[in-house]
């Protein structure tokens, strides 16, 4: 029951990070083609930095959460 406590807290908040690479990767998409369309460049750059400091926010929790693993392990 451990082991998957354990593969369940580190699973989820991968599975939040591939979701929110996908995201990231769709909004740059997007922001290319309303950009031959003329799109609205401004808020497109401002869901991009918010996008990658959500990314830096998640990889900051695996890294904790690994370590902890890692450091009661020995």
């Amino acid at each position: 029951m451990l082991i998957a406590l354990l593969a369940f807290r580190l699973i989820t908040p991968l599975n939040l990070a591939v979701y929110q690479v996908y995201r990231v990767v769709e909004r740059f998409l997007n922001r290319i083609n309303l950009g031959w369309l003329g799109g609205n460049y401004e808020d497109s750059w401002i869901e991009l930095f918010i996008d990658i400091f959500a990314l830096l926010m998640i990889a900051l929790i695996i890294h904790k959460i690994a370590s902890r693993i890692f450091n009661r392990l020995r």
